[in-house]
């Protein structure tokens, strides 16, 4: 659920990630590895009956291979449910951010199986009342989620003057905006899962791409990976000139963008028409969305707008971020702070 939505994903190389994600595999979510991450398919296949091929491209073999797994995890090795939960992750470095995100994942999963799963009139999990989600985790990483704002800690500074609602989790993948202002800001999503994305993708440098913000679908929830001051990855030749937010989710999937991530969103974007920028609430795009392969330039005038509204020069690999789904009437709604 937390990572497909439970939906069996093929990686389409039509529908080009701004965020380097590699590609998710199957109903399961199962990943080929990268830096500091382990392959998940190959480590499922040497436990199941199951070849890597038949686990990317059959839903039934993807689940019951990755269940074997799990099986064999609980039974053979005794492990945990939230150790389970992290070696279904796969990382590999003990830094604080893949603690953070480690436990964040798990924190997630659990409450989803107190809570059960009921999604498009389908009951795929029963609640579970007996699971006792707080006990899992220290007082002080779930004081996290108890404070509505949280203050961004810079390694070296106090206090952030960025956005007080979002939780640093500091990604290296940056450069210099060498006094360019600030004019734009750029809607994505992330084809792919949250913790994968922010963990592996926008973490490991030579894939070459980062955000500024990162923002969860089950609850909106808002990780800054890069100051606002600094030029972040995630749309070439307008890097100097933007902040980029990139949404959890595959943009083929309405299910991913809910009211929880456009609220959350939206409130992010009004602090920065309100940082000094110059960027105004009346400038982003509110028309109708875009579908792939039909890009939609605008005129400079429009500011808050998507991956996809940029000309093929900053936008040569044809990006349709943030997809056919995302409702722009509402963002533009949300933003400007219109009555329903």
């Amino acid at each position: 659920f937390h990572t497909t939505r439970i939906k069996h994903r093929i990686s389409d190389p039509m529908k080009k990630s701004c965020s380097g994600n590699r590609g998710t595999h199957g109903v399961m979510g199962l990943t080929s590895g990268g830096k500091n991450l382990t392959n998940n398919l190959l480590e499922i296949s040497k436990k199941s009956k199951f070849s890597q091929k038949e686990l990317k491209e059959s839903p039934r073999k993807n689940i019951l291979g990755t269940a074997q797994w799990l099986s064999h995890k609980f039974k053979n090795e005794k492990k945990a449910i939230k150790d389970v939960i992290h070696d279904y992750l796969g990382f590999t470095d003990n830094s604080k951010n893949s603690s953070f995100l480690k436990n964040d994942f798990s924190l997630q999963v659990l409450k989803t199986m107190r809570k059960g799963v009921n999604l498009n009139g389908y009951v795929y999990s029963k609640p579970n009342k007996e699971i006792d989600v707080n006990s899992h985790f220290e007082k002080k990483f779930l004081k996290t989620y108890e404070n509505k704002k949280v203050q961004l800690i810079h390694p070296k500074k106090a206090h952030s003057s960025d956005y007080s609602h979002a939780t640093w989790v500091g990604s290296s993948c940056y450069n210099s905006r060498k006094g360019t202002p600030i004019t734009d800001v750029v809607i994505h999503d992330m084809e792919g899962h949250f913790t994968y994305t922010v963990y592996n993708h926008f973490q490991n440098c030579s894939n070459q791409v980062s955000a500024h913000y990162c923002i969860r679908s089950s609850d909106g929830f808002i990780v800054q990976l890069v100051s606002e001051e600094n030029r972040a990855w995630h749309i070439g030749n307008a890097n100097s000139y933007s902040i980029g937010i990139e949404h959890e989710g595959f943009a083929d999937d309405k299910s991913w963008y809910t009211s929880e991530m456009y609220q959350s969103s939206a409130e992010l974007v009004i602090d920065i028409t309100q940082s000094g920028y110059g960027i105004l609430p009346t400038t982003c795009y509110n028309g109708p969305s875009n579908s792939i392969g039909k890009l939609d330039p605008l005129p400079t005038k429009m500011r808050i707008k998507g991956h996809c509204h940029y000309p093929t020069n900053i936008n040569p690999n044809m990006h349709w971020d943030p997809g056919p789904n995302w409702d722009w009437h509402l963002y533009y709604d949300l933003i400007n702070k219109a009555k329903p």
